[in-house]
């Protein structure tokens, strides 16, 4: 997640590397089998990772992005979580 979201987020190294952090941890909190089938379960990641966002990056550190960027990240995000925890 980090490589992707060094590209994408204007951020420190140290948020970029907490956001990546925390989105690995979402992941992780929610793997269950055909996570990536699951509409319900994805909503549930992307409503933490929007908080994460909200709180974390704009709220804490006054970092600014579009809500168009945002759904951006989420979505790249789950894209790259299906490629790496899909077996």
């Amino acid at each position: 997640f980090r490589g992707y979201l060094l590209k994408t987020v204007e951020a420190t190294d140290e948020d970029i590397t907490a956001f990546a952090k925390n989105a690995s941890d979402i992941f992780k909190e929610h793997m269950i089998v055909d996570l990536f089938r699951r509409p319900d379960t994805l909503n549930k990641i992307r409503v933490e990772l929007d908080d994460y966002i909200y709180d974390e990056l704009i709220g804490r550190k006054g970092i600014e992005l579009t809500t168009q960027h945002m759904d951006n990240i989420q979505d790249n995000l789950i894209k790259i979580a299906e490629m790496r925890f899909s077996k």
